[in-house]
């Protein structure tokens, strides 16, 4: 297959914004990007809580975590002692 080559002229994204930045405040609203994103991050989780799960695959799962800890564990145990 043949590479295409799209030039932006600035009338539109390079990329497609994904659905979930709708969980940031928007430009009227922002308080910074540190305090934007602490902010999404608990709109999410307060929708998700309610049952609300628009984004799946956006934050990780208990599964994630379990998965997690164990090759933290596993690292642990193989480097005991080297410290």
């Amino acid at each position: 297959s043949v590479p295409v080559v799209h030039l932006l002229s600035g009338s539109r994204s390079a990329l497609p914004a994904p659905d979930s930045l709708s969980l940031l405040p928007d430009e009227k609203a922002t308080m910074g990007i540190s305090v934007d994103t602490h902010f999404a991050a608990l709109h999410h989780f307060i929708r998700r809580y309610a049952g609300e799960d628009n984004w799946n695959g956006l934050a990780p799962t208990i599964e994630d975590g379990v998965r997690a800890e164990y090759w933290i564990d596993r690292v642990l145990a193989e480097n005991k002692g080297l410290t």
